[in-house]
């Protein structure tokens, strides 16, 4: 399951946000895409102070985080959605992107479920094994 996280928290006017996923809930119920996307309003994908932000996640693939953005890129990130669930490990090159999305990430999280190697310097990523953090439920109890 791949999942496109759309940041609804950040303290702005107009709520953009709010339209980006609108706009962007129209256009998945038509793009060309071989896997099921959910499409999710969420409380935070850690782009502050830089709203509107969005992230796509998959098992296995790196998470990629947008931020900067407006509901008139819901084309280029529904360009770059179909990019990412192609790739084999998710990571998106700049280059690669739709122009109106260069310049808009702010953020690439290897997965924390298989070690990757970076591609920027070829070291073994430190992290391996588990589920990242943000995909476990919060507990209702402190853990003792």
């Amino acid at each position: 399951m791949h999942t496109l996280s759309v940041c609804r928290t950040c303290p702005r006017g107009g709520a953009p946000e709010m339209e980006l996923r609108r706009n962007l809930r129209e256009l998945l119920a038509d793009a060309d895409t071989t896997q099921e996307w959910q499409l999710l309003l969420v409380e935070c994908v850690g782009g502050c102070p830089k709203p509107c932000a969005v992230a796509f996640d998959a098992p296995g693939k790196w998470r990629i985080r947008f931020s900067t953005l407006t509901a008139d890129h819901a084309d280029d990130l529904v360009a770059a959605l179909q990019l990412y669930e192609g790739s084999a490990d998710g990571y998106l090159a700049e280059e690669a992107l739709p122009p109106g999305l260069r310049g808009h990430i702010t953020a690439r999280s290897p997965t924390f479920a298989n070690p990757k190697t970076l591609p920027s310097t070829g070291l073994p990523s430190p992290f391996a094994g588990g589920v990242a953090p943000s995909l476990h439920p919060v507990p209702s109890e402190p853990v003792a």
